[in-house]
């Protein structure tokens, strides 16, 4: 009985030791990644990602799929024996985007445990000098020969106060109204709403443009576009 029981808990034991022998992935640093509060001028965001076997068999990465908005090269090795890492060198696009944002990839290997690991890239976006709602603004409907306003409201995030000069149109029928001297001062932290008046002369799809010079190095034009339909 004693020896049935002993051979009993020896394969017990031979079972658990051959369960926990297998490949494990694990991302150096965790499983996410956050650039912190970034400009968008520092558009692309890179970085480069550790993969490591922290298992004792041989660790197999078989795919590496980006969300949309980033992009990744290829890894330095997709075989790792336990202990080893690999780079993944990481490209993430933030043009267009606002604020928090995150973007995911997955990494799939034969970990039986996390077949499909899932890394996480996060930032904070932000515009030295912001325009809400866009850089691109509607009118809305419009008739032939009438005039109609939009505005643009421009906020400062960059850290000193900025001077908006040298505002012309793409077209005569489109302009800014509320601009004394051809100048504007911010203060950093503060905001100017900027009212703009178009006045079509035909029928169709409106489309004009005010460019803006700036005394921000970084951002030393703006460019806002204007558009409606015209009855």
């Amino acid at each position: 009985m004693r020896s049935k029981f002993i051979y009993s808990l020896m394969l017990f034991l031979l079972s658990a030791a051959v369960g926990l022998s297998q490949p494990k992935i694990e991302i150096i640093g965790g499983d996410t990644y956050n650039w912190g509060r970034v400009s968008i001028k520092e558009d692309p965001l890179k970085t480069v990602l550790k993969i490591m076997n922290s298992g004792d068999k041989k660790l197999i990465i078989s795919e590496v799929k980006p969300a949309c908005g980033c992009t990744t090269t290829e890894l330095d090795k997709t075989e790792l024996n336990a202990g080893d890492t690999a780079n993944l060198p990481v490209v993430f696009r933030i043009v267009g985007t606002h604020n928090k944002i995150s973007k995911t990839i997955r990494v799939t290997s034969n970990d039986p445990v996390n077949k499909d690991k899932i890394i996480r890239l996060e930032a904070d976006v932000y515009y030295p000098i912001e325009l809400i709602p866009g850089n691109a603004v509607s009118f809305g409907e419009m008739e032939t020969g009438n005039e109609d306003t939009t505005s643009v409201i421009i906020i400062n995030n960059t850290g000193k106060e900025i001077k908006l000069s040298g505002f012309s149109s793409a077209s005569e029928d489109c302009k800014v109204i509320n601009v004394e001297n051809g100048l504007i001062h911010i203060p950093n932290g503060g905001e100017y709403e900027l009212f703009i008046t178009g006045k079509p002369k035909q029928s169709g799809f409106y489309n004009s443009s005010i460019d803006i010079k700036t005394d921000y190095e970084e951002y030393s034009e703006l460019k806002i576009s204007c558009f409606g339909m015209v009855k």
